[in-house]
């Protein structure tokens, strides 16, 4: 369990960089054509950073072709890509700490999916911590209210898609945990990513013709750099969140990833990003933190 904890926190510590590369790029991206575009750019550098890591710790000679591996990887290549393009719209349109909110929500994904397909028990204490979760989301919409005007009902369902579909993906890294486990993590992250591109070119090439790619120029000023860097922060994310999947239960890998992201998206909100935060925000941010704690014990 402590090998799953180590994870979880490099899980973390690579979000919280791809989170923020993610909120520079934002700008970047006008519309829904051109957010496709930024990622089916980021799945393949990620594809290439993938290949080049089984290379070098000879996971290449494991690649399974198997039907359970790639059913799969195409769940979790289909989630990822639905949510990184709705992130990047989402995170537009809505307050930074708005998108870890809905995704708090999206863990009910994994954690329904490990009860019922892999009878995980859920505590009494586990379930109570995860309704303060809620709690606290909400005290934190409010919060957002409070420093942005009202979401309109379109960004309300760009953001449940977002969490939604994440909680897609990390269902099937559950999945793969359990089923594949002599298959190496790097190889279920390489054909996610496949699956993934395969996935946004096929929705890019559908797409109708007069949505013409908008690019801001002025969204950000090393639109390159932070792409590449948002790249190698997924590719590692994805890895580490895979490789504590092995290690820990639904109920307390999920709902910590997503409070701790919380948390973690709130002060960083307030620092980089000047969102001011309030004592609601900080209230919020506290009970988070007595929610997680809750349901680790």
């Amino acid at each position: 369990m402590i090998l799953g904890y180590l994870f979880l926190s490099l899980s973390l510590a690579s979000g919280a960089i791809k989170g923020f590369c993610g909120k520079k790029i934002s700008g970047f991206a006008v519309n829904v054509r051109s957010a496709v575009l930024l990622n089916l750019c980021r799945m393949f550098i990620c594809i290439l950073l993938s290949l080049a890591f089984i290379i070098v710790t000879g996971d290449i000679k494991k690649l399974d072709f198997g039907a359970p591996i790639i059913l799969t990887s195409a769940l979790s290549g289909v989630g990822i890509s639905v949510f990184l393009v709705s992130w990047l719209i989402a995170v537009r349109k809505s307050a930074y700490m708005m998108i870890d909110i809905f995704l708090m929500l999206g863990t009910l994904v994994p954690m329904i999916c490990g009860g019922f397909m892999f009878g995980e028990r859920i505590a009494l204490k586990q379930i109570a911590g995860f309704i303060i979760l809620l709690l606290a989301v909400l005290i934190m919409c409010s919060y957002n209210n409070e420093i942005k005007i009202k979401m309109p009902a379109k960004t309300v369902v760009l953001l449940i898609v977002c969490g939604f579909a994440n909680g897609v993906m990390s269902a099937a890294q559950k999945i793969f945990s359990r089923l594949e486990s002599f298959s190496p993590a790097s190889v279920f992250n390489l054909y996610t990513y496949i699956f993934a591109f395969l996935f946004l070119i096929s929705f890019y090439a559908l797409m109708p013709k007069r949505v013409q790619v908008k690019f801001d120029r002025d969204g950000t000023k090393n639109p390159v750099l932070y792409l590449l860097v948002m790249a190698l922060a997924l590719t590692l994310n994805s890895y580490f969140i895979t490789m504590a999947a092995a290690h820990l239960d639904s109920v307390r890998l999920y709902p910590l990833t997503q409070g701790g992201a919380l948390i973690i998206s709130t002060l960083m909100a307030s620092v980089f990003f000047k969102e001011k935060l309030t004592l609601r925000a900080v209230f919020g941010i506290l009970l988070s933190f007595a929610a997680l704690l809750m349901i680790n014990t």
